[in-house]
C-alpha cells in the first residue's frame, strides 16, 4: 500500500479538538510552521499525499469527523491526484462506523460518556454532509449511508430551519453555526432529485434556504460560503449582492496575489494574540477565496485570478501543505493549514477548469 511509504516522509499528527489527548507537537516531522522551506514547483501529488496521510492519522486516533482534518480530505477527494482506495475506504467505513454507534437510548449510555455519545448526533451533520458534497463533486452515486443519515438529519431540524450545535472554540466548524448550516446546504444540494424530493427532506431544505435566506452570516468568511450555496439556491443570494461580494473580495487580495484568511472575519485568539487583517496572504486564505471565486463564474483568465494561482505554486512547502497561522493559538497551526490545503488544490483544479 502506497500509504506506509508516504507516512515515512509526511510524518504528522495534530493536537484533538476533541479531547483526545495528542500533543501540540504533531509528533516529530512535519509540524506546521512558517519557517518551513517552500517547495521549487508546485506539486498537487505532494499535496494529496499529504491530506491522505493527515487524514487517515487523525481518523485512526481521534475516531471522529473534523473538518480541519479528515473532512478536508475528504472534501478534497474529487480534486486530489494518486489517490490511494484502500486509504480512502477505511477512513469512510470509520466515519459511519463512528456515527452508527450512536445509542439513542441515552439511560443505557455511562453518564461519563453522554456528551460523546450526543456529539455523535452533530457529527451527522458535517460527516453525511461532507461525503454527500465529495460524492456529488465526483459526479458518483451518492454512498448509501450517506443518504440514510440525511433521513436522520431532516428528523434534528428545529422549526426555525437551524439545526441545534453545540458552539465550541475552533474556528470554523466549531465556532460558527451559520457556517455549519450553509455547508449543509451545499452538501444537500448534491443529493440525487430523488432524495431531496421525499416530502421531508424537500420540506426541510426550504425551511433551511429561508433560515439562510433571512440569517445574516457573521462575516465576510460565511458570506462567501453562502455565495456557493446560491449557485443551487438562487433564493439565498441576489444578483446584485453576488457581484457586489465578489468585487469586496477581490479588493482583498493582496500586491503578491494572495489572500489571508484573518482579513475574511474576526476571530478571537485563545492566546491572547490579535488576528492581523492587514498580514501576509495564507493557503487558506488563497485557496478558499480562489476556490470561491472559480465556482462562482469570475473568469479564469481574469487578473486576479491569475495571480492567486500563481501565489499558490509559488508558497507550496515541501511537506506538500500551504502553510497558513493558526486563528486560534501558535501551537494549532496544522489545523487551518490543513484545510487550508484541500481548498488550495480544490482551487487550482477549480480555477483551471473554469465554472
Amino acid at each position: 500500500m502506497r500509504f506506509v511509504a508516504v507516512a515515512i516522509g509526511f510524518l504528522f499528527a495534530a493536537t484533538s479538538a476533541f479531547g483526545a489527548g495528542i500533543g501540540p507537537n504533531h509528533l516529530e516531522g512535519y509540524k506546521a510552521e512558517a519557517s518551513e522551506p517552500k517547495l521549487a514547483a508546485a506539486s498537487i501529488a505532494k499535496a494529496s499525499h499529504f491530506l491522505e496521510t493527515a487524514s487517515l492519522k487523525w481518523t485512526r486516533q481521534n475516531k471522529c469527523g473534523t473538518c480541519h482534518t479528515n473532512l478536508a480530505h475528504i472534501m478534497a477527494e474529487p480534486f486530489l491526484v494518486e489517490r490511494d482506495a484502500a486509504t480512502e475506504k477505511e477512513i469512510r467505513d470509520s466515519l459511519f462506523d463512528f456515527l452508527a454507534s450512536y445509542n439513542p437510548n441515552t439511560a443505557e449510555v455511562p453518564p461519563d460518556k453522554r456528551r460523546a455519545n450526543d456529539n455523535i448526533l452533530w457529527n451527522r451533520l458535517i460527516i453525511a454532509g461532507t461525503f454527500a458534497m465529495s460524492d456529488g463533486e465526483a459526479g458518483v452515486p451518492q454512498d448509501p449511508r450517506t443518504l440514510a443519515r440525511f433521513d436522520q438529519i431532516w428528523t434534528m431540524q428545529s422549526p426555525d430551519g437551524s439545526f441545534k450545535y453545540p458552539k465550541k472554540a475552533l474556528p470554523f466548524l466549531e465556532d460558527d453555526p451559520h457556517y455549519v448550516m450553509t455547508m449543509l446546504a451545499i452538501s444537500a444540494s448534491y443529493l440525487p432529485p430523488e432524495h431531496r424530493n421525499k416530502p421531508a427532506a424537500a420540506a426541510g431544505l426550504k425551511k433551511l434556504h429561508h433560515y439562510l435566506a433571512t440569517t445574516p452570516a457573521r462575516d465576510r468568511h460565511g458570506e462567501l460560503v453562502l455565495l456557493r450555496a446560491s449557485l443551487k439556491a438562487p433564493e439565498l443570494m441576489s444578483a446584485e449582492k453576488k457581484k457586489e461580494l465578489i468585487a469586496r473580495t477581490l479588493k482583498l487580495q493582496r500586491p503578491d496575489g494572495g489572500w489571508s484568511v484573518a482579513s475574511l472575519g474576526d476571530w478571537p485568539r485563545e492566546d491572547g494574540g490579535v488576528n492581523d487583517k492587514n498580514g501576509p496572504a495564507d493557503g487558506y486564505g488563497t485557496g478558499f477565496v480562489l476556490y470561491t471565486l472559480c465556482k462562482s463564474g469570475v473568469p479564469a483568465d481574469s487578473p486576479a485570478i491569475q495571480n492567486g494561482v500563481a501565489w499558490l505554486k509559488a508558497n507550496q512547502r515541501e511537506s506538500g501543505r500551504w502553510f497558513t497561522k493558526s486563528l486560534w493559538a501558535d501551537n494549532m497551526h496544522n489545523y487551518v493549514s490543513t484545510i487550508g490545503t484541500a481548498y488550495a488544490v480544490m482551487a487550482l483544479r477549480q480555477c483551471a477548469k473554469g465554472a
